[in-house]
């Protein structure tokens, strides 16, 4: 082989080695790029899954509850509810409070009230707890639907219960600012879990 000829052939070798270095160098840092788009929207995907599903558990807990206490409720009469606290209110209350502490919902206690609503047969609980403003347990004994639900020509007497519980973020309300740096979301919404039962007496 003529000298030329090898040191065209060794000067070609090393030519195209350097390209296939830049090329791997470029695939890798354009990976890397993607990566780094990709990364907050993950991160943010991942969060909200983990803080919605802990937001669903909780719903479902809390209509639970209240269907707890709209079954004893249908069940107890109305000759107490002229009282200003009547034992078969503190009952309901009662039931639905143990129920939530069963399932590991002690944060916000139901412990103030009840307090008698300006109309109707309705008393509603609240928290002592100053986080858990948002609480409010309602427990109506003398529902009538809206509009009133007649049955044969005679209204049809209901209980209804509504429980408002504060749902707090764990992360995904500071997971959002990656994506979106001004939003103003909040960490913490009010979760309702209700229950309506026709009165069985």
């Amino acid at each position: 082989m003529k000298r030329s000829d090898h040191w065209r052939q060794k000067c070609g070798s090393a030519w195209r080695g350097g390209v296939a270095r830049q090329n791997w160098g470029d695939v890798r840092g354009s990976q890397v790029l993607e990566f780094a788009l990709i990364l907050p929207f993950v991160v943010v995907l991942m969060t909200g899954v983990f803080d919605f599903g802990g937001a669903w558990t909780v719903r479902d807990k809390l209509t639970n509850a209240v269907r707890e206490g709209t079954r004893l409720a249908v069940r107890q009469n109305t000759l107490d509810l002229g009282q200003a606290q009547p034992p078969s209110i503190t009952a309901i209350h009662d039931v639905i409070s143990s129920y939530l502490s069963n399932a590991g919902m002690t944060q916000c206690p139901i412990d103030v009230g009840p307090t008698q609503a300006a109309t109707g047969l309705a008393w509603n609980y609240t928290s002592s707890v100053p986080a858990c403003g948002a609480l409010l347990l309602s427990i109506n004994r003398g529902y009538v639907g809206s509009p009133p639900l007649v049955v044969n020509g005679s209204t049809v007497i209901m209980t209804r219960i509504s429980l408002q519980y504060p749902y707090n973020f764990i992360i995904f309300n500071k997971a959002i600012h990656l994506i979106a740096p001004d939003s103003s979301y909040s960490g913490t919404f009010t979760i309702t879990g209700q229950s309506i039962m026709q009165n069985l007496n």
